[in-house]
């Protein structure tokens, strides 16, 4: 079984270097109950003010989102919440 992962999203040529200053999280594995972005606002707006939400279904009909924070403090909170909870 998969648990839910939280984390920064960095694109692929960058992941060597570490950001410090990250408000857009990528999410995988979620919970099937997190299948829309009122749900998504919810979960993750427990841990800081929300800007967006975007959530997108792969071609093997994974879901995944990115949920952005107003702040990297918020966002490293939801991290340490979420990251693999489920």
């Amino acid at each position: 079984e998969q648990t839910v992962e939280v984390c920064q999203f960095v694109k692929r040529d960058k992941r060597d270097t570490t950001n410090t200053t990250f408000t857009n999280l990528y999410v995988k594995y979620m919970a099937e109950e997190w299948g829309d972005e009122a749900k998504l606002n919810e979960v993750f707006g427990k841990h800081g003010k929300v800007t967006s939400v975007c959530l997108r279904t792969d071609p093997k009909g994974r879901k995944f989102a990115f949920v952005n924070y107003e702040t990297h403090d918020d966002a490293v909170k939801a991290i340490e919440a979420l990251h693999k909870s489920m």
